[in-house]
Formats: C-alpha cells, sequence, structure tokens
C-alpha cells in the first residue's frame, strides 16, 4: 500500500499532509486573519543582550534637565488661559479659510460665533492673573 494518493493531474500522486496541532512544526500554511498584520521572522519582543547600534560621535548630547523638568506645572487658570488662547487661534484660522473662499461647515461656523465670547472670558482671566 502507498502512502501517497494518486488523484494528482496526468497520474502523477500527491502526498497529503501530515496533520497536527495548530501552530506545530507540522503544519503547511498559515491562516490569515482579516485584520491582522502578516506573520513576520523577527520576535514581537526585543531579545535581551542583542546587537546595539553604534552611537554616532555627531550626535548631540541631551542635557541633564529639559526645559520641562525645570517649570512649575501650570496652575489651573494658566491652563484656561492656555486653552482659551488656542481656541481663539483655531477661530482666526477658521477665519482666514472662510476669507479665502473655502466652504466651512455649520459646527466651524458655529465656532466662529463664539469668538466674541472666548474672547471675553480670556481678558477676564487676564484681568485675574496676579502680576
Amino acid at each position: 500500500m502507498h502512502s501517497s494518493l494518486s488523484n494528482g493531474v496526468n497520474g502523477t500522486s500527491t502526498t497529503a499532509a501530515p496533520a497536527g496541532p495548530p501552530g506545530s512544526a507540522q503544519r503547511v500554511a498559515q491562516r490569515r486573519v482579516p485584520g491582522l498584520a502578516p506573520p513576520t521572522d523577527e520576535p514581537a519582543t526585543p531579545k535581551k543582550g542583542g546587537k546595539k547600534k553604534p552611537v554616532s560621535a555627531a550626535a548631540p548630547i541631551p542635557d541633564a534637565t529639559p526645559a520641562a523638568a525645570v517649570e512649575a506645572p501650570l496652575s489651573p487658570e494658566d491652563k484656561k488661559r492656555r486653552a482659551l488662547k488656542k481656541k481663539l487661534d483655531a477661530i482666526e484660522g477658521l477665519k482666514e479659510r472662510k476669507a479665502r473662499g473655502d466652504v466651512l461647515e455649520q459646527t466651524q461656523l458655529g465656532k466662529i460665533a463664539t469668538e466674541a465670547r472666548r474672547a471675553s472670558a480670556l481678558d477676564d482671566a487676564d484681568d485675574d492673573r496676579p502680576a
């Protein structure tokens, strides 16, 4: 008796792939899962003690204390002022787009309509700011 099948083309025989548990070495082809990245030969996490990239002599050395670590955290009032300034800058950008002839969405037009209220809130926040 043969271990091969004779259902091939033109009388050639084909062998059946041995069955095994999923992920075993006997598996012939991997299944593709839609939306999942294709498998790679590289491990998902780097190995410890692997090759290290050489450090270039021209690479600048960062300061020991970054500027963000030196500054004190912002107070809630400062955060509010910063947020208002950011919103007013966005409104200015929308107004420039409208002046160029771009068609704005209803939500963008509504944001432009809040400019006076936000500017007033920023003025009030600046008035409350200690000197």
